[in-house]
């Protein structure tokens, strides 16, 4: 009983942790995306300057 509830714990820790990793490379992600969109929008100010 005793190694089957350490094992449980074990496992709910490993996916939790995963989520975590997960949720930050997400994060990471859309990060990206703004940026390029942000790089998208200063070029198309800039052309229509000149």
């Amino acid at each position: 009983m005793l190694l089957q509830r350490q094992q449980q714990r074990q496992q709910q820790r490993q996916q939790q942790q995963q989520q975590q990793q997960q949720q930050q490379q997400q994060q990471q992600r859309q990060q990206q995306q703004q940026q390029r969109r942000r790089r998208r929008q200063q070029q198309q100010q800039h052309r229509r300057r000149q």
